[in-house]
C-alpha cells in the first residue's frame, strides 16, 4: 500500500511540473507577442524582417584605420598617422639574443675644412624599392620590441615621437616646417563627404571618407646628396643632405593624379640618430644585422641620378622629355654618365 502511494505521489509531481511549464510557456509567448518590434524593415531580397543598424553620425568613418580627429578615435592617443605598433615579444624569439639598438649613436662625420674641399658636385637620386638590391626597404616584419622595420613607418614614428621636423615639399631647401597634423593630411589626404544609400533601409545619409595610408604605396625615395673631395685626406666623401618619400596620389575614381610626388622633405642629419636604432633585414644572414644609418652611410642600396647641379636648375627629365621607353633609357644613361663623371674625377687624381 505504501509503494502504491509513492507511485501516485510521483505521478502527481510530474503532472504539476508539466502543467507549470505549459503555463510559463504561454505567459512567455504572450509577453513576446505584446512587445512591439520597433525599427524593423523587410529586406526585399529575402522577405525577412530585420533591424538595420543606426546610420553613422556625420563625420564618422568606418574603415580599419582613421587619423586622429576624423571619425573614430584610435586606441592610442598618438595615432595620428594610423600606424599602431605591434606588441613586443614576451619570450626570447631568437636562438642567440642580439644587443639592443636603443642606445646606439651614429659616428660623427669627418670634419672637412672649407679650404680642403677641392671639388664637389650636388646630385639628386631616386631609390626604387622594387629593385632587387632595395628589397629590404619593403620588408614588412617587426623586431623583438614590436617596432616596424619598414623605412616609411620608421620615418613617420620619428616625426611623431622623436620630434624630427618634416619640411614642406614646395622646395628641397628645408624652408617651411610642417606640423604633425599637416603631415597627417599629406599622408591621408583631406577627408571628403559622399552621400550613400543604405541597401536595407533605402535611406540616404552623408558619410565622411578618409583614405587609409598604405606603407606599400611608397615605392621610391629621393635623396639629395653632396659629393665632396677632401684634399686633406685625399678622400671622396658622399654626404646625404635630404630624404623625401615619394608617393603616388590617386583621384577618387582610381586614376593617377600625380606620380612620385614628394610627401615631405627630411633633413638627413636629423634622422641619423633615429635610423641608428633600427635594424635592416638581411636576407643573406639573419644574424648579421645592420642599422638603417649603416645602410645609408655605407651605401648598400641602388639608386639612379635624376638631376645634377646646373645653371638652369633643370632635371634630366626636363632636358630629355618624353614618356616612351626610349626616352626613359636615355635618362637612365644620362644619370649614369653623371655618376661616372664623379668616379672618374677621383680616379684621375691618382698616378699608377
Amino acid at each position: 500500500m505504501k509503494k502504491v502511494m509513492n507511485i501516485k505521489a510521483a505521478w502527481l509531481l510530474v503532472a504539476t511540473l508539466m502543467l507549470g511549464g505549459s503555463v510559463f510557456a504561454q505567459v512567455n509567448t504572450r509577453l513576446r507577442k505584446s512587445t512591439p518590434q520597433t525599427n524593423q524593415v523587410v529586406n526585399p531580397a529575402t522577405g525577412n524582417a530585420v533591424t538595420p543598424p543606426a546610420p553613422p553620425p556625420q563625420g564618422t568613418y568606418t574603415g580599419n584605420v582613421t587619423p586622429q580627429g576624423v571619425g573614430q578615435v584610435s586606441l592610442r592617443a598618438d595615432n595620428v598617422f594610423g600606424i599602431d605598433s605591434v606588441r613586443p615579444s614576451l619570450r626570447n624569439d631568437m636562438a642567440v639574443p642580439l644587443d639592443t639598438n636603443d642606445f646606439r649613436t651614429p659616428l660623427t662625420y669627418q670634419y672637412i675644412r672649407p679650404d680642403d674641399a677641392m671639388w664637389g658636385k650636388r646630385v639628386w637620386a631616386v631609390i626604387d624599392t622594387r629593385q632587387k638590391m632595395n628589397l629590404p626597404f619593403r620588408y614588412p616584419g617587426y623586431d623583438q620590441n614590436g617596432n616596424s622595420m619598414t623605412l616609411i613607418n620608421i620615418i613617420l614614428q620619428a616625426i611623431l615621437k622623436d620630434s624630427v621636423v618634416a619640411f614642406s615639399p614646395i622646395d628641397d631647401r628645408f624652408t617651411t616646417p610642417l606640423s604633425t597634423e599637416q603631415v597627417g593630411q599629406l599622408i591621408h589626404g583631406k577627408p571628403y563627404t559622399i552621400r550613400i544609400t543604405d541597401p536595407v533601409t533605402g535611406l540616404e545619409h552623408d558619410t565622411t571618407i578618409s583614405n587609409d595610408f598604405d606603407p606599400n604605396a611608397v615605392q621610391r625615395y629621393e635623396l639629395k646628396e653632396d659629393w665632396v673631395f677632401d684634399k686633406g685626406t685625399s678622400t671622396l666623401y658622399c654626404r646625404i643632405i635630404g630624404l623625401a618619400p615619394l608617393q603616388t596620389i590617386y583621384n577618387q575614381d582610381g586614376s593617377v593624379r600625380t606620380a612620385n610626388a614628394p610627401m615631405f622633405w627630411l633633413y638627413y642629419p636629423d634622422m641619423r640618430a633615429v635610423l641608428a636604432r633600427y635594424n635592416v633585414f638581411n636576407a643573406r644572414n639573419f644574424y648579421q644585422h645592420m642599422s638603417w644609418e649603416d645602410l645609408f652611410e655605407e651605401r648598400f642600396f641602388s639608386s639612379y641620378i635624376i638631376k645634377e647641379d646646373n645653371p638652369l636648375d633643370r632635371s634630366i627629365k626636363d632636358m630629355i622629355p618624353g614618356n616612351t621607353l626610349e626616352d626613359g633609357v636615355k635618362r637612365l644613361l644620362e644619370g649614369r654618365a653623371v655618376r661616372n663623371q664623379i668616379f672618374n674625377y677621383e680616379q684621375n687624381l691618382w698616378s699608377y
